[in-house]
């Protein structure tokens, strides 16, 4: 049945967490070259949606 609803519960607290440390980025980083930003928060998005792939795949195991 589409459309389908998957309840994140706490989830949004992870992805409030990537996302707090891609805006306080260049502040934790000051030096970095613009660049290096764009990567780095490419990377912390990949990570982000890695972690709320693997977590929704165990809870519909359970």
């Amino acid at each position: 049945m589409w459309p389908r609803v998957i309840y994140l519960g706490n989830r949004h607290l992870l992805s409030g967490g990537f996302g707090f440390a891609i805006y306080l980025l260049p502040t934790l980083v000051p030096g970095a070259s613009e660049a290096f930003l764009y990567m780095a928060c490419g990377f912390l998005i990949v990570v982000c949606a890695g972690v709320l792939s693997i977590s929704i795949k165990r809870r519909e195991q359970a």
